[in-house]
């Protein structure tokens, strides 16, 4: 692991729970797969923001575009 994940690592989980608690009150969809950038802000949490990249709904023909299913074991 990177050293400066994880010498920031506390504050980037932060902003990725800050993140999913707006973002699981305001979408819609019941299940989805999502792909999120954590990016230095000093405006953010704890001095980071994290961004939505791409949103897709999960059912079972979904297929990964940035990962194989495999990289995920």
């Amino acid at each position: 692991m990177q050293p400066e994940l994880m010498e920031h690592r506390r504050a980037i989980v932060e902003s990725l729970e800050a993140f999913f608690v707006e973002f699981a009150s305001d979408c819609h969809l019941e299940i989805v797969v999502f792909d999120v950038a954590v990016v230095p802000d000093d405006k953010g949490v704890a001095g980071f923001r994290t961004v939505l990249i791409e949103l897709n709904p999960f059912y079972s023909p979904t297929d990964p575009e940035l990962f194989d299913w495999s990289d995920l074991d």
